[in-house]
Formats: C-alpha cells, structure tokens, sequence
C-alpha cells in the first residue's frame, strides 16, 4: 500500500489566518480564565450572561418566604440611635425566631465596634482594681 505524497492538505492564506485568529481567540479565553490577565470585555461578557441567565430562569413572582426586614427611622426613632447594643440586635433575634418561626436570619450590617453597653469594661476595671484579691 503506497502512502500519499503529501498528507496535509493545501491550504490557502485566508484559511490559516483564520485558523490562527480562532487559535490566539481560544488562547486569550485561557489566559483570562487561569487568572494570568484579566480582559475587561470578557468580564463584561460573563456579568453579561450571569444577568441574562438570571432574568431567563428567575420566577416572575416574588418569593412569599423571603422577607426583608429593615431598620428604618421609625425603627430608629422607637429605639434609639445606631448602633443599637448586642443585647437589643440579640432579643430581635429571638423574637425572629420564636415568635415569627423564621429558619434563616442574614445581617447586611457590619459589627465594627465594641458594644460599651454590655458593662463589660466596669467589671474588667473592678477586677483589677479593688476587687483584685477577691475570688
């Protein structure tokens, strides 16, 4: 059995220029997804589909067991400025849970300070000072 001459076909400029763009397109692809460069149009593409993809599949009602519960300034007007104290955000909590039976609470609030409320600085002060020898 006699073998072909040539085994790789002619191929005409046009169509290894276009090979060679489709390969440096799938290396671009590469590159942005291990994290080496990041393109900011392929970013823009991913966000892009992430947000069609949402509004194709997300139901068009709202869900009856999600509720948002916000503090408002009536809320704020009620129960004193923010940041309330632990204890307050703690009994809240609890309500949540008991009282409405809710599974899930999520804060979108950020705890940066320490609470001053809880007298935990009076009792740290007493200890070392005059009740230091008292057990």
């Amino acid at each position: 059995m006699k073998l072909p001459e040539r085994w790789i076909p002619r191929l005409s400029a046009n169509t290894w220029i276009r090979i060679a763009a489709g390969l440096a397109v799938v290396f671009a692809f590469l590159v942005n997804e291990g994290e080496w460069f990041q393109y900011r149009f392929v970013q823009q593409m991913e966000l892009w589909g992430y947000d069609a993809r949402l509004r194709f599949f997300m139901p068009r009602t709202l869900d009856p067991r999600v509720v948002i519960l916000d503090i408002d300034e009536k809320s704020l007007n009620a129960e004193g400025r923010w940041p309330w104290s632990r204890d307050k955000v703690a009994l809240m909590v609890r309500q949540l849970f008991d009282k409405y039976r809710v599974r899930v609470v999520g804060f979108d609030v950020a705890f940066a300070e320490p609470d001053t409320s809880s007298g935990l600085a009076t009792l740290e002060q007493l200890a070392a000072n005059e009740l230091k020898d008292d057990r």
